[in-house]
């Protein structure tokens, strides 16, 4: 049996760099990371780890209210 599954590429990536984000955060809780360290962890240039941060803060709030509530 084969299951066809039509997912968007982008936004497949961008889900994992988010939770690559989230699992990078939890591994230096109350640690500074570098940009430089999460633009490697990410695979991205080091202009965009603002963005992603930014992002990343959103996506874990929105999942802490899922869960929590």
């Amino acid at each position: 049996m084969s299951l066809r599954v039509d997912l968007d590429k982008t936004q497949l990536e961008r889900k994992i760099r988010l939770l690559t984000l989230t699992s990078l955060a939890f591994q230096h809780v109350g640690q500074n990371v570098p940009y430089s360290k999460i633009a490697e962890v990410l695979q991205v240039d080091v202009s965009e780890v603002e963005q992603w941060v930014i992002d990343g803060n959103i996506f874990f709030y929105i999942y802490a209210r899922r869960v929590l509530y």
